[in-house]
């Protein structure tokens, strides 16, 4: 297919899928943004999907689980969000 150039040889790679431009110091996407607009997806979907099978009718048991995904992901959300930063901290070496 044309849009897709010249076929690599066996074993190279192309760029990986996430692309990070650098202005000076700084890069316009790091790991902790991604990290946060992941999680905030995951609980987008998780969302949709226990409203869709809501709609469709769901027992006691399917309810529990769906809570839970929702919950989970929820969690998971807010810790990435609060999570502590790395510090870089210097050891005084004897």
């Amino acid at each position: 297919m044309p849009h897709r150039g010249e076929p690599l040889p066996f074993g190279k790679q192309r760029a990986p899928f996430v692309r990070v431009e650098w202005i000076g110091d700084e890069a316009m996407i790091n790991w902790t943004e991604l990290g946060e607009w992941a999680t905030a997806f995951m609980v987008v979907i998780c969302g949709a999907l226990t409203g869709h099978y809501a709609a469709e009718g769901m027992n006691a048991i399917q309810w529990a689980g769906a809570i839970s995904a929702v919950l989970g992901s929820v969690t998971l959300a807010v810790g990435v969000r609060v999570w502590p930063a790395r510090q870089k901290t210097q050891r005084a070496r004897d």
